[in-house]
């Protein structure tokens, strides 16, 4: 899990070191059912590019939590060499998932050095 959370912030990093920002308009928010039967919803946002073009993206994020209203204003950030590959630039929306990732494996990785810790002390005795 770490790792994966290390290639993640890579690949992070790398989107914002080639990326372009710029403000954006939430158009709508998608509601999606999770297995927990719970509701999460995703932005829909549209923003130009430098040649003016109009592109609309649909957030890989969501939340339980309505975190923008149509009509809401965003930071974007987008691929110079691919406008169409846009964010909204928010941690959550950036970092989240590596974030989460790193300190989930973090977590496991703790509780796998101390059982191996306590077995290997039991085992002694």
């Amino acid at each position: 899990m770490v790792l994966a959370a290390l290639i993640w912030a890579v690949y992070t990093c790398q989107f914002i070191l080639s990326s372009v920002p710029t403000r954006g308009t939430v158009t709508e928010l998608r509601p999606t059912a999770t297995s927990a039967n719970r509701t999460t919803y995703a932005p829909t946002f549209t923003y130009r590019d430098q040649k003016g073009q109009e592109h609309t993206v649909h957030s890989r994020y969501s939340s339980s939590r309505k975190q923008h209203v149509v009509g809401d204003s965003v930071p974007v950030r987008y691929r110079k060499s691919d406008p169409t590959d846009g964010q909204i630039d928010a941690f959550m929306y950036l970092w989240g998932g590596p974030a989460m990732f790193g300190v989930g494996g973090c977590v496991f990785g703790l509780f796998a050095a101390v059982l191996w810790i306590r077995r290997k002390a039991l085992s002694d005795v």
